[in-house]
């Protein structure tokens, strides 16, 4: 395992995007092996993301034109679980929001839960 320290924004950002476009491409057309090269490429956007300089908006973008969809589940398993629609301008700070409106939880478990 590669242990990262001090990696300047820029070129965290630059192997974020070709490693997360790497990903993509072997998880919409699998080969031979590629279960270990997409695990050792999710343990490496790990490690970079501490480095990113981002805003709290999650840009979710994709080939196909629809909405996307993100399934949320609560603390609960006995819960049904929430779908949030995402589009490009969500912000993560709402459907954060709005998740835990849903499953009524109280502003004092918040922070644990968060």
């Amino acid at each position: 395992m590669i242990c990262l320290t001090d990696i300047p924004p820029q070129f965290a950002h630059a192997v974020f995007n070709y490693v997360l476009g790497l990903l993509m491409s072997m998880v919409r057309s699998p080969l031979d092996g590629s279960q270990e090269l997409i695990v050792a490429g999710l343990t490496l956007l790990w490690q970079i993301i501490p480095y990113l300089y981002t805003e709290m908006m999650i840009l979710i973008t994709g080939s196909i034109p629809s909405a996307k969809e993100v399934i949320i589940n609560g603390t609960d398993l006995s819960q049904i679980p929430t779908q949030a629609i995402i589009q490009e301008d969500t912000q993560l700070s709402n459907v954060l929001q709005e998740a835990l409106d849903f499953f009524d939880i109280p502003d004092a478990k918040r922070d644990d839960i968060i």
